[in-house]
């Protein structure tokens, strides 16, 4: 196992964690769903299977949310465990670093064509359109 898919199994280790810890908030389902699609994504960047260009879109929608999150200065002089959006914010600050980190390492690219296997359906009706 790579240090790659070591940071994203864990990442997505925490992201289920925190989507665990919203089940009594008020607005629950959403913060569960805005977690467990950071976990999706680190999950399938474990396994390979998801393209750069979606965790670098993913990284933007989370720092645009940490950003629209962000406390104010009176909320960061109460304290952390006062203020519930900041705990949020922190959350999403850190779905937006691992984005990155898993966009930045991740090598695979778009592709709009399917792979070229030898004697596919596209290989035959390649021959016959000759």
């Amino acid at each position: 196992m790579s240090f790659k898919q070591l940071t994203a199994f864990v990442s997505g280790l925490c992201f289920v964690v925190l989507a665990a810890l919203q089940y009594q908030g008020p607005d629950a389902a959403i913060w569960i769903a805005i977690f467990l699609a950071a976990a999706v994504f680190s999950f399938t960047t474990a396994l390979e299977r998801i393209n750069r260009v979606i965790l670098w879109m993913a990284f933007v929608a989370y720092a645009v949310a940490a950003y629209y999150f962000w406390p104010g200065e009176t909320a960061l002089s109460q304290g952390i465990t006062i203020v519930n959006g900041t705990l949020r914010f922190f959350a999403l600050v850190f779905a937006s670093l691992v984005m990155l980190l898993l966009a930045v390492s991740s090598k695979r690219n778009a592709s709009l064509h399917p792979p070229h296997v030898p004697g596919h359906v596209t290989t035959k009706i390649k021959k016959w359109a000759n």
